[in-house]
């Protein structure tokens, strides 16, 4: 029999995927914070299961439940296994996960860095494989296309849109953004990355004390903002999903790439104490704003995150990346139909939308109008990309630097776009 807290069985967010084995379409459950990296195959029946577990419902409401909607039964002892099976899978909500979260998050607190949980998977974990296959990509790229006179006139930039998809597909659009910052990153004295928290609760700001590794080395965090940032948002709220960073890709790979251009630009070998602070900080999702509860401007959170680094901001050059990506289309995203040519230019067309607001660095309008379409590109990138335009504030026009539709399935009928844009200083 199930512990207590697992008679009313809640499922935890989880990255659940089609999968086709032996011509039986199955689900495969995947746990976004890999406290495990064994994935769970459910079949239809019990998917049905799964639906009804959100915490309300005791076993054998679940069983009735499950019989009255669905007109299909099952006994106790049958749920009783599936539910423990779930539970030894740290798929639910209860003691069991929430020991292995503690276990997990105190073995990466006590840890000398943040170690690339990408390497090897998105990237070479070698640092020479890695340089030359970001200088492969590079030159592929158009070449950037700003000056290399001092970033102190007019024009200087602010801030960067980069993907944050793998770079085996978005490797043109991270080469042409980084290349354009290349000339200027060495007149940093600060880099806050805002990247999407795919696993985070609406409207989280999660921020970490560790360090950031590449294979290059260590990217230095900086405590005292980071510190800050935390007694605005209170230690509980801001490090209540800390475990997140540990395998989030967002940041990891927009630093990847800032770490590899920082060595491009410099005139010697950079040493760790050359490299300027990074403030990490991992943005959960705004569903409840798109659907009018509460508005992002009004937001606590977000006004304290904004203010405390704006204040920073104010007397250190600091460079604003955003790492988002756009769209999630298709029957990999849960679309009923794969997109054709006449849904790919659609797509285009209301991508060119968000981009539009992107390039006079509106944020307001940037919301507005997923809003208004509810969202329905499920734009993944949205919280970064908000935040960073109205931490930039209204001085800025921005260039997008590029634009890509990828594939998302097998077949081609699901896409993820993404873009590159660059904010400078009107």
């Amino acid at each position: 029999m199930v512990d207590d807290p697992l008679h009313h069985p809640k499922l935890r967010p989880l990255d659940i995927r089609r999968v086709d084995q032996g011509g039986q379409q199955l689900l495969s459950l995947n746990d976004p914070l890999r406290l495990t990296d064994q994935a769970m195959l459910i079949n239809h029946r019990q998917a049905s299961v799964l639906a009804l577990c959100d915490g309300t419902r005791d076993l054998p409401t679940l069983i009735a439940d499950l019989s009255a909607r669905n007109g299909i039964h099952v006994l106790l002892p049958e749920m009783e296994d599936l539910v423990d099976t779930l539970d030894e899978n740290l798929l639910l909500e209860g003691p069991r996960f929430q020991e292995a979260c503690q276990r997990a998050l105190v073995a990466y607190r006590q840890a000398p860095y943040r170690k690339p949980a990408m390497a090897d998977a998105v990237y070479p974990a070698d640092a020479a494989d890695l340089h030359r296959a970001l200088d492969e990509f590079c030159a592929q790229a158009p070449p950037p296309d700003i000056s290399t006179t001092s970033v102190s006139r007019p024009g200087e930039i602010v801030g960067l849109l980069t993907p944050h998809i793998d770079y085996a597909r978005g490797h043109e659009v991270y080469a042409g953004v980084w290349q354009q910052a290349i000339p200027s990153l060495s007149d940093y004295d600060l880099i806050v990355v805002l990247g999407t928290d795919h696993a985070g609760g609406p409207g989280k700001l999660t921020l970490t004390r560790q360090h950031y590794a590449t294979p290059w080395g260590t990217l230095p965090t900086d405590l005292e903002v980071v510190e800050a940032l935390i007694r605005g948002q209170g230690a509980e709220a801001a490090l209540a999903e800390e475990l997140h960073h540990v395998r989030e890709h967002s940041i990891e790979l927009a630093l990847v790439w800032l770490h590899y251009a920082m060595q491009r630009g410099a005139d010697s070998p950079l040493s760790e104490s050359a490299l300027p602070p990074v403030v990490p900080i991992l943005c959960g999702h705004m569903g409840h704003f798109i659907r009018g509860e509460g508005t992002p401007e009004t937001d606590r959170s977000f006004g304290m995150l904004l203010d405390t680094l704006r204040f920073t901001m104010e007397s250190r050059r600091t460079l604003v990346v955003a790492s988002g990506d756009l769209a999630h289309v298709g029957p990999a995203f849960g679309d009923a139909a794969p997109l054709g040519a006449q849904q790919r230019a659609q797509l285009k067309s209301d991508d060119d939308a968000s981009l539009e607001a992107i390039r006079f660095g509106d944020a307001p309008a940037f919301f507005q109008g997923l809003k208004e379409d509810e969202d329905r590109r499920r734009v993944c990138g949205i919280t970064p990309i908000y935040l960073a335009m109205q931490l930039l504030g209204n001085n800025v026009s921005g260039t997008v630097t590029d634009y890509a539709q990828c594939p998302a399935d097998i077949d081609g009928g699901s896409l993820v776009s993404i873009a590159g844009a660059v904010w400078r200083k009107n």
